[in-house]
C-alpha cells in the first residue's frame, strides 16, 4: 500500500489513475499557494488551499462555465496557465484591456491581450443589423458567459461547440439574428463587425471537458477498458487530454521557477491600475519514494500555474506518477519534506 508523508504546509495527494501509456500509476499531486501585493512581493500562504478534485461550475453543468476545476490530473504536456479575475476599468470608460505576461527564463516571453467592452447590441435598421454604441464599463468578470459563444435560443442543441454558453452567437446563414447581445470580451485581431461572424471565445478561465477541443482531445472512451487495467482512454485519446487551459495558454515546457508574471487591468485600486509584477518561485521541497526501506528522490514537474487576481494570489500545482498496481501489498511511502535552507554565513 502507498501512503503520503506530507510534513510541510503544502497540500498533498495520491491519485491512481493511468499514465500517458495507459497503464496504472498512482499520482502524487503537490499545491503550493502564495500571495502577492501591489508592489510584487509574494508570500507564501501559511496554509496551501486544499486540491481540487472535481469540476466545479458557476451554475448546471452543460449551462455555465467552470468556476473551479479539477486538479488531479495524473499528467500534463508541457505546462500551462490560466488565471481567473475581474476587468476593472477606469471611470467613464467604454473599452479597456487587461494583459497577462510571461517572461520564461531564457527571456522568451508570452503575452495575451483582451479586450473588454461595455454592454452592446445589434440594432435592427432597414437592410440589416449595424453594432450599438457600448455603454460605460463595469467592473467584468473573466468568464466563457461574457465571451463569444452562445446557442440558439429557440432550439439549445445548436450551439457554438468552443463556447455554448456565451454571447453573439447566431448562424452563419440566414436574416434572422437570434442573439441580439456581443461579448463583452474579445480578443484581437479580428473582433465581430456582423452577427454572423464567429470567433474563439476571449479568455483566461479552463475550459469544460465537454467544450472543444478538450471534446476532440478527449477522444472516444476505449470500448473494453478491462483490458488496459480499467483505463477508460482509447488510443484516438491525445496526449494533451488533462490539459485544460486554452489552447494559447499552453507551453512545450513546464515550468521550473524564477519566470516573471506581468498582469495589467485585473485590480482595482488606484496604485494597481499599472502593472504587477512578480517572479515565481522555485522548488523547495524533498520528495523521496520508500519502498521497503530503499529511499529513492523524486523530482515533481511543475506544470501548473494558477493565478486569482480577485484574492492576489496565486497557486503552483506539481505532480509526479509512480507506477502502481492499486493490488500491490508493499509497504510504501511518498515523503514530501522542506529542503533545509543553506546557512550563508561561513566561519572564519
Amino acid at each position: 500500500m502507498l501512503e503520503l508523508l506530507n510534513k510541510t504546509n503544502c497540500c498533498a495527494g495520491l491519485y491512481a489513475a493511468w499514465n500517458h501509456k495507459r497503464e496504472p500509476q498512482m499520482t502524487c499531486v503537490i499545491k503550493r499557494g502564495f500571495s502577492f501585493n501591489d508592489a510584487g512581493i509574494v508570500t507564501p500562504l501559511d496554509l496551501s488551499p486544499e486540491i481540487i478534485e472535481v469540476d466545479e461550475y458557476f451554475s448546471e453543468a452543460h449551462t455555465s462555465s467552470l468556476q473551479n476545476i479539477n486538479e488531479i490530473s495524473p499528467y500534463k504536456l508541457g505546462g500551462e496557465t490560466y488565471l481567473y479575475g475581474t476587468a476593472y476599468p477606469e471611470q467613464n470608460k467604454t473599452a479597456m484591456e487587461v494583459e497577462y505576461n510571461i517572461i520564461f527564463n531564457d527571456e522568451k516571453a508570452w503575452k495575451k491581450k483582451l479586450r473588454i467592452t461595455g454592454k452592446r447590441t445589434w440594432n435592427k435598421i432597414l437592410l440589416g443589423y449595424v453594432m450599438g454604441k457600448p455603454a460605460l464599463l463595469e467592473p467584468t468578470v473573466l468568464k466563457y458567459e461574457n465571451a463569444f459563444g452562445g446557442c440558439n435560443p429557440e432550439n439549445t442543441k445548436e450551439n457554438f461547440i468552443y463556447n455554448p454558453v456565451g454571447k453573439g452567437f447566431n448562424k452563419a446563414s440566414g436574416w434572422k439574428v437570434m442573439n441580439l447581445e456581443l461579448p463583452n470580451i474579445e480578443m484581437g485581431p479580428k473582433f465581430l463587425k456582423s452577427p454572423p461572424q464567429q470567433q474563439l471565445p476571449a479568455g483566461y478561465a479552463p475550459i469544460p471537458v465537454y467544450w472543444e477541443p478538450r471534446k476532440k482531445e478527449n477522444g472516444e472512451p476505449h470500448p473494453t477498458p478491462g483490458e488496459q487495467a480499467g483505463c477508460p482512454y482509447s488510443e484516438k485519446s491525445k496526449i494533451s487530454l488533462h490539459n485544460v487551459a486554452p489552447l494559447d495558454q499552453r507551453f512545450s515546457s513546464p515550468f521550473v521557477g524564477g519566470e516573471k508574471v506581468l498582469l495589467k487591468g485585473f485590480f482595482d485600486s488606484a496604485i494597481s491600475k499599472r502593472t504587477i509584477e512578480f517572479e515565481l518561485p522555485s522548488n523547495n521541497l524533498e520528495v523521496s519514494l520508500i519502498i521497503e526501506n530503499k529511499i529513492s528522490k523524486l523530482l515533481p514537474v511543475f506544470d501548473t500555474l494558477i493565478i486569482n487576481t480577485d484574492k492576489y494570489e496565486f497557486y503552483t500545482l506539481s505532480r509526479l506518477g509512480i507506477p502502481w498496481n492499486m493490488l500491490d501489498s508493499r509497504n510504501a511511502w511518498v515523503s514530501l519534506k522542506d529542503k533545509p535552507e543553506i546557512d550563508s554565513k561561513r566561519s572564519l
